[in-house]
């Protein structure tokens, strides 16, 4: 014979209270249609495992129970309270992605992705107040590149992640201003760069 292991896994933190009723009305549904599938499915074995939680506890009401035996769950039975343990699903999925990926330390992680994705950020902001001749687009020609040697730096040497700040945002200065004289475009820049102010207020 057949078995179908039916889960059933059922929040009761507070925040089900306003559905109370209706929360109770489908697990009995539910506990009801495996039933009925039991009945028509005679050669298939149907058994039940309920479970409700909140933060501060769990109550196993069937565990691995025949759907001969099992009957509806009654007001008392359910009744929200307490949190939802959100922090430890996240807490769980962060250490999962941690194993997943090898990741020995959460810190050296974070900043090995702050280096590669704000290295180019820092780079723009260097271009737009020392260096008034770096327009729009040698600008942006100057960060794809800062972030693409960044990550080719990363794949394809033993650079520690503590200099990709460093690279990222040197080369975006480095290639804008050289794409600088290539694509040149004409501006007003009064009061937007660090020259320019000296010279507003000299006057």
């Amino acid at each position: 014979m057949k078995r179908v292991f039916n889960l059933l896994v059922v929040d009761e933190s507070g925040s089900m209270s306003i559905i109370e009723r209706q929360a109770l009305v489908g697990i009995n549904e539910t506990l009801t249609t495996i039933q009925k599938m039991q009945k028509t499915h005679k050669d298939m074995e149907q058994r039940v495992t309920l479970i409700t939680f909140d933060s501060t506890h769990k109550n196993l009401f069937y565990d691995n129970v025949s759907a001969h035996h099992i009957k509806p769950l009654k007001s008392r039975d359910y009744n929200p309270c307490g949190g939802t343990p959100l922090y430890d699903a996240i807490g769980m999925g962060i250490a999962l992605l941690m194993a997943t990926w090898e990741i020995l330390s959460l810190l050296d992680f974070f900043q090995e992705i702050l280096g590669l994705l704000s290295s180019g950020l820092g780079g723009l902001f260097l271009m737009g107040i020392f260096f008034p001749r770096i327009g729009g687009k040698a600008a942006l020609t100057g960060f794809l590149s800062g972030v693409c040697v960044v990550f080719l730096v990363k794949n394809l040497t033993p650079t520690s992640f503590l200099l990709y700040g460093f690279i990222g945002l040197v080369t975006s200065v480095l290639v804008g201003l050289l794409f600088s004289y290539i694509f040149k475009e004409e501006k007003n820049l009064k009061g937007l760069c660090w020259k320019q102010l000296d010279a507003d207020n000299a006057k």
